[in-house]
């Protein structure tokens, strides 16, 4: 394989998924030349190793025991922390962006927005805050650092190192109800994805958000709050289709949205997208 090759992640990918086929995602999880064995049980995560180990063995694929742990409670996996009950960011990574030198060029704007961007799921209105940095990437536009990008960045820094630990969904739980947080403005579109724990206390799942574009900008309150819900909807359709889960909303037309008179166009649409999942909207 040459260095440099636009194709190098999918060859090398390829036969990665060919070889564990069978084995993934039930009882491992691979990217690349990284894989997780895992299991429920302790005896599920005893023989799953094992298993992993016999079929590399058999394709005749070699691993580096410096860079090979066993029975971990918790693990670093494509720059974040997981165990069982949680998710967070590589504290590493985290600690890396607090000591980003202010950006004097476009290029080192993107490299920080890029390592940014990649935690964007632990911050709650990433979009929101960045936007007086992406102002700074248009074509033709002039560099020029004002108190504006000053404060966004100082902002996603702190943001980011104070990231906060995010649970995963359980749908086993029958008391976990899921709970999707929406709002929108002239300045973006935000969303949280959350679960009520067995002592009712709220775990963040996911935050997500994005910038909105003229035409966006222009809608009513009410075309903006629903396009934010069609939006989260998309975006988390994984963990949302098929199950019964609230939409709080500080919009309360948004709450009569099975009661619509003649919807048209664009509205219709979204109308007949959202009929597919099973939801209660509530205003909060």
């Amino acid at each position: 394989m040459p260095f440099g090759s636009m194709n190098a992640p999918a060859t090398c990918q390829r036969p990665m998924q060919s070889v564990l086929r069978d084995l993934a995602p039930q009882k491992c999880l691979v990217y690349l030349d990284g894989v997780i064995a895992h299991g429920p049980s302790s005896h599920e995560h005893l023989a799953n190793p094992r298993i992993l180990l016999d079929r590399l063995r058999q394709v005749g694929l070699k691993l580096n025991p410096a860079k090979c742990r066993l029975m971990q409670k918790e693990v670093n996996f494509l720059r974040h922390d997981i165990s069982k009950e949680y998710i967070q960011t590589d504290r590493t990574k985290t600690v890396q962006v607090e000591q980003w030198p202010i950006p004097l060029t476009v290029t080192e704007v993107k490299s920080f927005l890029g390592l940014a961007s990649y935690y964007r799921r632990f911050v709650r209105n990433f979009s929101m805050i960045t936007e007086p940095l992406n102002a700074l990437l248009g074509k033709d536009c002039e560099f020029l650092w004002t108190e504006a990008q000053q404060q966004s960045f100082d902002q996603r820094r702190k943001a980011l190192y104070e990231s906060p630990i995010l649970a995963f969904p359980d749908f086993a739980m029958e008391s976990g109800e899921l709970i999707s947080d929406t709002d929108a403005s002239v300045h973006g579109l935000g969303a949280v994805l959350s679960q009520k724990g067995e002592t009712g206390e709220e775990h963040v799942i996911a935050y997500r958000s994005r910038s909105l574009n003229n035409r966006g900008k222009n809608y009513c309150t009410t075309r903006m709050e629903m396009l934010a819900l069609v939006f989260f909807l998309k975006q988390y359709r994984y963990y949302l289709l098929g199950e019964k889960f609230v939409v709080r909303t500080d919009h309360q037309s948004l709450t009569w949205l099975g009661s619509f008179r003649d919807p048209k166009g664009q509205i219709t649409r979204w109308h007949v997208y959202l009929q597919a999942y099973a939801f209660e909207c509530f205003d909060r």
